[in-house]
């Protein structure tokens, strides 16, 4: 049974599993298509997975079983995830050396931009400042800017 992507979004919002869970299990299985291809779909990688995280492998199924198992396809209901539940939180990762004055200006920055935004703080060691999360990445620091300089 061949089902359309919103079909497989209304399905998905309906489950136990939050919003911002299903968007990371979609880019994780992004990534392994992007490094395995199709070979994802053989028994030894399934096995791998249906040990490791056994809801993982349970939306692959799913694809499977609805013929959504394209780059594409998955792209497409990830975003449509993200647009269609209100309960979707945007996540950014900021990296900065801890108790800096660049950390509040990111934070101001991405809060004003991104209100429902969650953000968390990691300690990083180099004099600069790394940002991730929704498909956005940015990276400086003053090892790359004196290279830059020299």
């Amino acid at each position: 049974m061949r089902l359309d992507n919103k079909t497989v979004v209304q399905t998905l919002v309906g489950s136990k599993i939050t919003t911002n869970d299903l968007v990371i299990y979609f880019d994780s299985i992004v990534v392994l298509l992007k490094k395995h291809g199709k070979n994802i779909q053989s028994s030894t990688i399934t096995d791998i997975i249906k040990k490791v995280d056994p809801t993982l492998y349970t939306i692959m199924e799913i694809l499977l079983l609805a013929h959504k198992c394209t780059i594409r396809d998955i792209k497409d209901i990830s975003k449509m995830l993200r647009q269609t539940d209100k309960a979707y939180k945007k996540i950014f990762d900021v990296e900065v050396t801890k108790d800096t004055p660049q950390y509040k200006t990111i934070e101001k920055k991405i809060t004003s931009e991104f209100p429902e935004a969650r953000i968390t703080q990691n300690d990083h060691t180099d004099l600069g400042a790394y940002i991730h999360g929704e498909g956005r990445y940015y990276k400086r620091n003053i090892d790359q800017d004196l290279q830059k300089m020299l």
